[in-house]
């Protein structure tokens, strides 16, 4: 059984992508080669084999219906969800020009989120991602911790969150955008 504490934990969730991308002007989405980039680079994040360090493993959850969520998010501030999972913007993380965003749920059986291209967070503004892990097996697990992967790296970055496992979700505050997982020490 999963046991929450009020100290922080670390979470690693079902597959879903998030994407990133800048817009170009105020007609919206820039050229076809940007989105085409974003495509590929997507694709390349998506097929990444993410392999638990030593003492985790990664969550294993019922394969979900692929589910992409594409919202233009400025200043203002956004939200964007797919299969349960959150990114929730708030108002002046994002400066300047609108941002496109793209959040996908692949629905791999490991909880892979996917955010693309790298984009950093201004100020002190700073958006949350909520990742469901009510479709994964958690029994047994007393805690968790969310990884993040960046294209490139062999190893992940650890996020300290908050789980809730009443709602089966866990909450990390993001600075940047990456891959995401939730996993179990």
């Amino acid at each position: 059984m999963y046991r929450s504490t009020r100290s922080a934990v670390l979470l690693m969730l079902p597959a879903t992508v998030l994407t990133l991308a800048s817009c170009a002007g105020s007609g919206g989405y820039g050229d076809e080669q940007e989105s085409s980039a974003l495509e590929e680079q997507m694709a390349q994040e998506e097929e990444m084999v993410l392999m638990a360090p030593p003492g985790t493993r990664y969550l294993e959850c019922q394969t979900r219906p692929r589910e992409t969520d594409i919202e233009t998010i400025g200043p203002d501030g956004g939200q964007l969800q797919v299969n349960g999972h959150l990114l929730d913007i708030p108002a002046g993380a994002v400066e300047g020009e609108a941002v496109e965003f793209r959040m996908r749920d692949p629905g791999a059986a490991n909880g892979k989120i996917i955010i693309v291209p790298s984009y950093e967070f201004v100020g002190n503004f700073q958006p949350s991602l909520t990742l469901s892990y009510a479709h994964c097996d958690a029994e047994g697990v007393e805690s968790l911790e969310m990884h993040r992967w960046t294209l490139g790296m062999d190893r992940p970055s650890v996020i300290q969150g908050y789980p809730d496992a009443q709602d089966s979700t866990f909450t990390v505050d993001l600075d940047h955008t990456s891959t995401y997982i939730i996993a179990s020490n």
